[in-house]
Order: C-alpha cells, then sequence, then structure tokens
C-alpha cells in the first residue's frame, strides 16, 4: 500500500502564517492509500497544529 497526500502546499502556508503571527497554526491533511492495483484501500485525515519552538 502506498499512501499519498497532496496537499504539501497547506503546509507551506502554515509555516508561513505561524511565523508571521508568532502564533500556533492548525489545518486538517488528508492521505490515500492504494494498492498495486491503485484502487484506494485507505483514507485518513490527521489535524496537524504547527508551532514556532520556543
Amino acid at each position: 500500500i502506498t499512501f499519498t497526500c497532496e496537499e504539501g502546499a497547506l503546509v507551506g502556508d502554515l509555516i508561513d502564517r505561524a511565523i508571521e503571527t508568532g502564533e500556533g497554526q492548525t489545518c486538517w491533511l488528508h492521505a490515500a492509500g492504494v494498492n498495486e492495483d491503485n484502487v484506494e484501500v485507505a483514507s485518513f485525515a490527521f489535524e496537524w497544529t504547527v508551532k514556532l519552538k520556543s
């Protein structure tokens, strides 16, 4: 099974906002898993939070 997420640009935006505001930022990203026949066999949604290192 191969998992992919096509929302990488959102992560860059999230990091930029965290840097600009100095506050933690949250977003939901989705990942899909496909088997060797390219059939989707799994789908996940993850909530990610990014904050500046103290």
